[in-house]
């Protein structure tokens, strides 16, 4: 009895054994995570560049520094290659483009990983109704839109818009605006050198300004002129933000006749006079136009990196070509469209 009862015990150890022994030694699973090794990684502080490493689960960062590969990981060698974060290209004229490419190849080859849509004062109408159209058709790039005063103002005037708007209309496209942030725009945009914005006065934009900034919004704007009356349009555009209480993205410092050629430092110092004010919300993003590159998108003025001899062995989305530019506008460039936006406050309800 007890001789059978050790045997059955062998065999049940036995079998336990049959069937741990290739668990044990089965291939474990292959890690669902990315490491990128041998990158020089930008933070987008504007702190140098550090060599290291980067390891990506799904759309998430998980860790950044000296790592090393796990047994199975996926890696990708980014030797002499800059690791970034995505670009924000906050002036993008591509709306028609990506109902016909989503994929937006000419701007992800650039690193630009979200694009503002609706600038210098045009966006789609309902903008409900183009976000619902863009959840349905996404794009390969994360979108965000404006709301454009000349849009509005239209809406409003028909095409009775030659003219100063009166105090009632000036007030239905505050409501248009409040009703548009609500809908998701992220800010207002305008285009004063434009047909439908250039014959709207500042207490008009004052005033739809200040609607977009009740809900945390920003105002882009292509100012009224870019020429020998470039300082005014600035003087105009400090006035607005600081009226409003509204943070401004600048559009373009182009002083494009000889009567303000050789100005530039003097414009900026006007941009900075307003930031330190103190008393002022006045804080710019600027948008600049490039006009040394000749590679250029068709949908952005971005300007293409070229790629190095080794380029494929990292996605043009993830990393651009280190190389020291001789072209000034290159870094002025990247830093306006690195310009990142803060979180819109919740939308608070309108008071009556």
């Amino acid at each position: 009895m007890h001789n059978s009862r050790r045997i059955i015990s062998i065999l049940s150890l036995a079998a336990l054994f049959t069937v741990a022994i290739p668990l044990a030694f089965r291939a474990a699973p292959a890690p669902d995570t990315l490491l990128i090794i041998n990158a020089q990684l930008a933070d987008g502080t504007g702190a140098p560049l550090i060599n290291g490493a980067l390891r990506i689960r799904g759309n998430r960062i998980m860790s950044v520094g000296k790592l090393s590969p796990a047994p199975g990981e996926r890696v990708i060698d980014a030797r002499g290659l800059v690791l970034a974060p995505g670009f924000i290209d906050v002036h993008n004229h591509s709306l028609e483009g990506l109902d016909s490419d989503p994929l937006a190849e000419t701007q992800i080859a650039q690193g630009i990983t979200t694009a503002v849509e609706g600038p210098d004062g045009e966006s789609p109408w309902p903008v409900k109704d183009w976000i619902e159209t863009r959840k349905q058709h996404p794009a390969a790039l994360n979108l965000a839109i404006f709301a454009g005063h000349a849009t509005i103002r239209s809406q409003v005037m028909g095409k009775d818009f030659k003219r100063v708007a009166t105090p009632a209309e000036i007030e239905k496209m505050v409501q248009l605006t409040w009703q548009a942030m609500n809908e998701g725009a992220i800010g207002l945009s305008s285009g004063l050198e434009y047909e439908v914005g250039s014959y709207s006065n500042t207490a008009e934009l004052i005033a739809i300004a200040r609607s977009a900034a009740e809900h945390g919004g920003i105002y882009s704007t292509h100012i009224r002129d870019e020429a020998d009356k470039a300082f005014d349009a600035l003087l105009e555009e400090i006035e607005i933000a600081e009226q409003a209480h509204i943070p401004v993205d600048h559009s373009h410092i182009k002083l494009g006749t000889v009567g303000v050629w050789g100005k530039a430092p003097e414009y900026i110092r006007v941009i900075e006079e307003a930031r330190n004010r103190g008393k002022s919300s006045f804080r710019t993003g600027i948008t600049k136009i490039p006009r040394a590159s000749k590679k250029l998108s068709p949908i952005s003025a971005a300007p293409i990196a070229s790629p190095s001899r080794n380029s494929s062995r990292v996605p043009p989305t993830l990393a651009t070509r280190s190389r020291k530019s001789r072209n000034p506008m290159d870094f002025r460039l990247s830093r306006c469209i690195s310009a990142s936006f803060a979180k819109a406050m919740p939308p608070t309800p309108k008071p009556k």
